[in-house]
């Protein structure tokens, strides 16, 4: 799989620390719309059927080292 890029990676962070998308966008300084079309497409990538299933998936490629 691919890596993320990094505004991914700091959505999915944010995620994971239980942030809304609302609250994210914020932090970012960025639209809602834009948050919500970056977890879409990051659950896209990752195959994933939710924000919090897109998490998991990615925190257990992020712990585990290539193979």
């Amino acid at each position: 799989m691919p890596d993320l890029p990094p505004t991914d990676e700091q959505v999915l962070n944010a995620a994971a620390s239980g942030y809304s998308a609302h609250t994210i966008a914020r932090l970012l300084g960025v639209e809602d719309t834009a948050v919500r079309r970056t977890i879409a497409r990051i659950r896209r990538r990752l195959g994933a059927h939710s924000l919090d299933h897109a998490v998991q998936i990615h925190q257990t490629r992020t712990e585990q080292p290539d193979a």
